[in-house]
């Protein structure tokens, strides 16, 4: 058995670096020409997470001359050998334009392939690209993203419903989405926490509860020191809720 394993071994450990499985961390690494040197090596043998690798340090000229071409070159091999993170950064680059000409079908078709993976991440951009043209399914992937937990999708549906520009005004569902990106563990956003100190204040789409709009009010205040918050706050203690 254990003769087998090891001829296996070699098969195995090629595979995995093809795929990208089995790479050293480069995060940390100061970036010398030999690490660099290193590193094309491994991405031209077709390893995909230091195609990434590469890719970022072209598209950020970090240590190394910056190069959008062969950035591209290098994420989209990444992307093709199933890198989320390359395929990630692929569509917002074509989404925003970054160096390089805006490409919506790009943005999509790279952001589609991660977040079929159910990756929230993704899934949560790739509603931010169809936000501006297709606003159903921005709707559907925003909520597979907020499903699992991402606040800034839950923040994106919460304000879609409140503003009600893009989709009929529901203060209802506005408010779910928002009380769950308001208290998400990794990263509350301030921004919601406020509009619903606003909404507990003024009673949009909730009963009127002015101990509550001090609570959010308080939350985003000291969150991110938003100056309104903070004043609407202080202005609420001061009447004694």
């Amino acid at each position: 058995m254990k003769k087998i394993i090891f001829q296996l071994l070699p098969a195995l450990m090629a595979f995995m670096t093809f795929a990208g499985l089995a790479m050293p961390a480069y995060a940390d690494d100061e970036w010398t020409p030999e690490k660099i040197e290193t590193l094309k090596n491994e991405a031209d043998s077709g390893n995909s997470e230091a195609q990434k690798e590469l890719g970022i340090l072209y598209k950020d000229g970090e240590n190394i001359d910056k190069d959008i071409s062969k950035s591209l070159y290098y994420l989209e091999k990444a992307a093709e050998h199933g890198n989320i993170e390359a395929q990630i950064m692929l569509g917002e680059m074509y989404a925003d334009g970054e160096d390089i000409k805006t490409d919506k079908q790009k943005a999509i078709f790279w952001l589609e392939k991660a977040a079929n993976t159910g990756n929230d991440n993704a899934q949560y951009k790739l509603g931010d690209a169809y936000l501006s043209d297709d606003v159903s399914k921005a709707i559907f992937w925003y909520e597979k993203a907020a499903k699992q937990g991402n606040c800034d999708a839950q923040g994106s549906l919460g304000f879609l419903y409140y503003d009600g520009e893009k989709v009929k005004k529901n203060y209802k569902k506005a408010r779910y989405w928002f009380e769950k990106a308001a208290v998400a563990p990794n990263r509350r956003l301030a921004g919601v926490q406020q509009t619903l100190g606003y909404m507990y204040e003024h009673g949009q789409g909730v009963k009127r509860n002015k101990h509550k709009a001090r609570r959010w009010y308080e939350e985003a205040c000291e969150n991110r020191n938003l100056p309104n918050a903070c004043k609407k706050y202080e202005s609420l203690k001061r009447q004694g809720y």
